[in-house]
């Protein structure tokens, strides 16, 4: 696993742009485990951040520095299509690379990073699109030589408390860790562009089953995994 620092990620989106009625952020989702909630509400200005807390034994809470609860966002564009991420170590890099925040270097080692989302069909005004069909309509394709750092990544017990994005952890990704993610700006600013839109928080809403393949060690090709998605853009 190589160094972030050194790392390369190009994201090429093909969308279809669409911006719906507005409608309340989770109605009828699959449910958004609590501590990713949080980045998902706003305050008012001068009262944020929006915080979590965990209630054992009764729901969490959710609220701003003044005490009020935080508000919910709202969806207001949605697009469909396959997500597909590779990420490839050059020419190897320890399993334990990961572990490694973006603010250290790890000698010898650098990672790649791709991240392809092709969109075919988006929803229909009450109806829920399906994950499959459709064709895609423009593609943008922007590229960062960035660390991916993961903190603040809240998923599983197999990648929770891993800093950086490898090629080790990538393969550790299931299809719950990939939803209600904010997606970093590098993401989310040229998604918003595609969808017409100059704000919001871009997360995946709805994922199919997700497929691997697996190159990882000395082998020269990226390894990869991939799933046909649902993108949300909420405000």
């Amino acid at each position: 696993m190589r160094a972030l620092e050194a790392s390369r990620i190009t994201i090429v989106v093909a969308l279809l742009g669409v911006v719906c009625p507005t409608v309340p952020a989770w109605a009828g989702a699959a449910h958004v485990p609590d501590v990713r909630q949080a980045d998902l509400r706003v305050c008012p200005a001068g009262t944020g951040p929006c915080v979590a807390t965990i209630n054992t034994g009764s729901p969490t809470t959710f609220t701003c520095s003044d005490g009020s609860p935080c508000q919910q966002l709202n969806i207001v564009a949605q697009v469909v299509g396959n997500l597909v991420i590779s990420v490839l170590d050059s020419p190897t890099c320890p399993d334990n690379a990961r572990f490694t925040p973006c603010s250290e270097t790890i000698p010898d080692c650098s990672t790649s990073t791709k991240v392809q989302f092709s969109a075919r069909q988006v929803h229909g005004n009450s109806s829920k699109a399906h994950l499959k069909g459709g064709r895609p309509l423009f593609s943008i394709a922007p590229t960062i030589n960035t660390c991916v750092s993961l903190e603040g990544f809240f998923a599983g017990d197999l990648v929770a408390g891993n800093p950086r994005l490898t090629e080790v952890l990538l393969l550790l990704l299931s299809e719950d860790d990939l939803l209600f993610q904010p997606m970093p700006p590098d993401v989310a600013t040229p998604l918003l562009q595609g969808l017409g839109l100059s704000s919001g928080t871009v997360v995946v809403t709805r994922t199919g089953a997700l497929t691997q393949s697996v190159h990882a060690g000395t082998d020269p090709l990226p390894s990869q995994i991939s799933a046909p998605v649902e993108i949300s853009v909420v405000q």
